[in-house]
């Protein structure tokens, strides 16, 4: 692992690297019927299902579709042997135009974000895009302070604050994103431009980061 927060840990020796896709190998890889061939869109995490994209889930997000690639891993309960087969297996992937995640990373650790943030860095091809929505949080405490006397709206407030299950299969996370932080981190992971991007829903807040 080449990144700064591993650089003390050592790769257990049983996990090996993966072969690594091209758009050939990958379209035989999947399931169904995606036109890949000029554009590669990956859709990490995100409950919403969109034909013409590549699902992938990193963690047991209770979606409605099975994704073409699941790397949950939940059965390992070691975080260190799950972080490094999480990452070879995202090291499959690479030349890919445009990376979607939205209305999870709030849920994961700072940490577990950046590790993210640089394996779709690396993925992308030059110029190519990282589309992040997120709940916003800071948003949603102003609200629930003027609330705080409304049930009807406090159960909805809950309900985006809190799931019913453990999201990364490990443990619980949740992560007060703000543009500041996201531009902090992204920037960490060598993103060369990072911008607010305008969402009608208000409780999201959404960006786009852009590789060189």
């Amino acid at each position: 692992m080449e990144y700064e927060q591993f650089k003390n840990l050592k790769i257990p020796s049983d996990i090996k690297p993966l072969e690594v896709f091209d758009r050939a190998s990958l379209q035989k890889e999947l399931k169904r019927s995606v036109n890949i061939s000029k554009t590669l869109v990956l859709s990490i995490n995100t409950s919403t299902f969109r034909p013409n994209e590549v699902h992938v889930h990193t963690a047991d997000i209770g979606s409605t579709y099975e994704p073409d690639f699941d790397f949950s891993d939940l059965d390992e309960i070691d975080a260190w042997r799950k972080t490094c087969r999480l990452k070879y297996s995202l090291q499959r992937f690479q030349d890919v135009n445009a990376v979607r995640c939205e209305n999870f990373l709030h849920k994961m650790q700072i940490c577990e974000s950046l590790t993210l943030f640089e394996e779709i860095h690396r993925m992308l091809r030059s110029g190519g895009f990282f589309i992040i929505t997120v709940l916003d949080i800071l948003k949603l405490i102003n609200r629930i302070s003027k609330d705080s006397n409304d049930l009807t709206n406090l159960y909805y407030y809950e309900k985006l604050l809190f799931s019913a299950g453990d999201s990364t299969g490990v443990y619980f996370n949740r992560t007060i994103w703000t543009f500041d932080r996201f531009n902090y981190y992204l920037k960490k992971a060598k993103f060369a431009k990072v911008e607010l991007t305008e969402n009608k829903d208000s409780d999201l807040l959404s960006l786009l980061a852009t590789k060189d």
